[in-house]
């Protein structure tokens, strides 16, 4: 029994430590988040990003988007970035071809994004990042 109370006295610890925290990453919503992008009041797009929860030591992060039109024409996706301080980082879907994605009018569409990170999540999200949704309506990019 002692032999037992000593391993599980070790182990416990080990297995504390050794354990990598989670951290989430959320978005916050902008003041004025339904007229996104033109001046126009016929242009109205929407970026919605889900709540993930990572382990800190993940060097990727792979956020659900989704993008709702609600202006009166269709919408054409073009790419998704992660700003981070001063450095862009390039989608890394897995789906080659996901992109360009056309979004009819009021219509919604969930959008693959995976991005490969310079540091872990916790040192990548200290400060605020920014989603860049890349779109266009019509020519207007």
């Amino acid at each position: 029994m002692r032999l037992v109370r000593g391993a599980l006295f070790i182990t416990i610890p080990v297995l504390l430590i050794a354990c990598d925290p989670g951290v989430s990453i959320h978005q916050i919503k902008s003041q004025d988040q339904t007229a996104v992008g033109s001046n126009t009041p016929n242009t109205k797009v929407a970026v919605n990003v889900t709540t993930t929860r990572q382990l800190i030591g993940a060097t990727w992060y792979a956020p659900k988007v989704k993008v709702t039109n609600a202006s009166n024409a269709p919408v054409t996706v073009t790419d998704v970035e992660l700003s981070v301080r001063s450095k862009i980082y390039a989608n890394k879907t897995r789906e080659p071809g996901a992109y360009p994605l056309t979004i009819k009018s009021g219509s919604s569409e969930s959008l693959e994004a995976l991005f490969r990170l310079d540091e872990d999540v916790r040192k990548t999200f200290k400060e605020p990042t920014e989603l860049l949704v890349c779109y266009r309506i019509g020519e207007k990019q």
